[in-house]
């Protein structure tokens, strides 16, 4: 695979974000991690399974929370129709990011008698899927495809959001989840691991089972003072939690390390 091809004398380090931990990419990998010096996940459950499907990494596994800016400059939001609420999914169109799901919460919503439209911002990441889903959102009138949006308009978005989703079947740990966090806002999101080492549950944001997460759809659409909470607890968890300078510095510090002369007989646990 491409992501094995290096020059053979350089150092090299390999970042998990995220489908990369399912246990059959990983099995891919086994055979390639003694040339590698370093391996980055973003939180500890996933170094634990890396560490886990990968045996001989254990004392090269590194945990390095991704940073997110505060945008401090507000972009202008976009102009929709209606006064109601505004649900927003920004991901890529694929199977694992499951957006009939943030479908189904909306549709929770509006049967509960709440006015909503949900709003996906993503391209497509599998032609095939991207095609049959857009064929389910035909004749539902409150659900609306924006494709891929630039990143700066995307934060318009953000702010203009009640709701920010993430309905994925597997995270590494969502830049959109800590965007939309940043952005001040209260986000939904399944209870994954990825998930769980952004949000603590009713602190800075609202996990549930992807079962459950139309009720709890409905359940933020009513309480409008639970979601100023989560929001101004998520943008200062954010700024705390996920800096960018600290990200940047434990690269730093990580590849000062892995470009020194590796001792001889060296081995991992």
């Amino acid at each position: 695979m491409p992501a094995l091809q290096w020059a053979p004398h350089s150092p090299v380090i390999w970042t998990f974000t995220g489908t990369d931990l399912e246990p059959g990419e990983l099995a891919v990998l086994r055979a390639a991690t003694r040339s590698v010096r370093a391996l980055i996940t973003f939180h500890e459950r996933a170094a634990h399974q890396v560490r886990r499907e990968l045996p001989g990494t254990a004392q090269r596994v590194r945990v390095i929370p991704p940073g997110v800016a505060i945008d401090r400059a507000r972009p202008p939001a976009p102009a929709v129709p209606g006064r109601g609420l505004l649900f927003l999914l920004p991901a890529g169109i694929r199977a694992i990011k499951d957006p009939d799901l943030a479908v189904s919460a909306a549709a929770a919503v509006r049967e509960a008698g709440g006015d909503v439209h949900l709003y996906i911002a993503g391209p497509s990441r599998d032609p095939a899927f991207h095609q049959a889903f857009l064929g389910r959102l035909a004749g539902i009138p409150f659900v609306h495809y924006l494709g891929e949006v630039p990143r700066q308009e995307l934060q318009g978005w953000y702010g203009r959001a009640d709701v920010v989703l993430n309905t994925s079947r597997l995270e590494g740990l969502s830049n959109a989840v800590l965007e939309g966090m940043a952005a001040g806002r209260a986000v939904l999101a399944t209870d994954i691991p990825g998930n769980r080492a952004a949000i603590r549950h009713g602190v800075d944001g609202w996990l549930a089972m992807p079962g459950n997460l139309p009720d709890a759809a409905v359940h933020l659409a009513r309480a409008p003072d639970l979601r100023a909470r989560l929001g101004a607890a998520a943008r200062a968890s954010v700024q705390e939690r996920f800096s960018p300078q600290a990200e940047a510095a434990a690269h730093i510090r990580l590849y000062a390390e892995v470009c020194r002369p590796v001792p001889s007989g060296r081995g991992d646990g």
